[in-house]
């Protein structure tokens, strides 16, 4: 199940880059920053 959800998140992020273009990939870049830096 673990490789699906992967596969599943991998999809949603393709999709979103190909929607939104190059500033979707910055802003996943800076929300995962944030949260890493949060712990």
């Amino acid at each position: 199940m673990d490789k699906l959800y992967a596969g599943a998140d991998l999809i949603q992020l393709y999709t979103g880059f190909v929607y939104e273009g190059p500033g979707f990939v910055k802003r996943i870049v800076k929300a995962l920053e944030k949260k890493s830096s949060h712990r």
